[in-house]
């Protein structure tokens, strides 16, 4: 039985851009955090 690559090439793209899009989430979270420490420390 050989696999079907066109149902496994989806998941694994979706896989992908759902991680690279919660490290960006996290990132963009730190960055706001760390912007908003910086600002009330003033």
């Amino acid at each position: 039985m050989t696999l079907d690559v066109g149902w496994v090439a989806p998941i694994i793209a979706a896989s992908i851009v759902a991680s690279v899009a919660m490290i960006a989430c996290w990132a963009s979270g730190l960055r706001n955090r760390g912007q908003e420490r910086w600002e009330n420390s003033e």
